[in-house]
């Protein structure tokens, strides 16, 4: 019951987080024909290999990252707190998710529904501009053991795509665990960006579809 309950509120999450971003591209477009909710009409295929998150549970043979691949968990999110969906200007601010790493048992990361251009954050920021959905998102965060501190402060998640036994592609999320400018509440802002990255380390414009269909 509990997991079909979990399948469930996931599934409503995903078809909230598209409407979001499929209001935003029409916005930006001035109302214009969109298609698809990934740019796309078909699924690209993706090559074969395995996705690798940066922290992982134990050592590994892995020496640029000090990883080991594991199994994917079950998606252990936590319910946004009561009054945390906010209307009209505000609405950037609203709780979308919030997403345990460690397999569901470690640091709750908020994704708020943020907003898209050159002053984005949160959801639509890491979906209109890097074409990376919520559902990769979650998975990067809950794959991962523990996010690691950066200089600026702020924590990463990450993963690598392995195939052949080479890295062809990465994901990286970035949380930013004090409260946001002007966020109406004083949680975490939680996802401030998140996107790709090619086999050479340069990041991506815009993740494959591939990436989301994987991962």
């Amino acid at each position: 019951m509990d997991q079909v309950i979990l399948s469930t509120q996931g599934r409503a999450r995903r078809i909230r987080a598209l409407l979001v971003a499929s209001l935003a591209l029409l916005v930006m477009a001035g109302c214009s024909s969109v298609t698809g909710s990934g740019g796309s009409a078909a699924a690209s295929a993706g090559p074969v290999g395995l996705w690798v998150p940066y922290s992982g549970a134990t050592a590994s043979s892995l020496p640029a990252l000090g990883v080991a691949p594991v199994a994917l968990a079950s998606a252990s999110n936590v319910s946004c707190p009561f009054n945390t969906y906010y209307r009209g200007a505000q609405s950037p601010w609203s709780c979308m998710t919030i997403q345990k790493d460690n397999g569901g048992r470690g640091h709750s990361v908020w994704v708020r529904q943020g907003r898209a251009g050159s002053s984005g954050f949160g959801y639509l920021h890491a979906y209109v501009d890097h074409n990376l959905d919520l559902g990769a998102i979650e998975a990067t965060v809950l794959n991962s053991s523990h996010g690691i501190r950066q200089p600026n402060g702020r924590y990463l998640y990450g993963e690598q795509f392995r195939a052949r036994g080479r890295p062809v592609e990465y994901v990286e999320v970035y949380e930013e665990r004090g409260p946001g400018s002007g966020s109406p509440d004083r949680n975490e802002m939680g996802v401030v960006t998140a996107y790709c990255r090619n086999s050479s380390y340069v990041t991506e414009n815009r993740c494959p579809d591939w990436v989301n269909d994987t991962l």
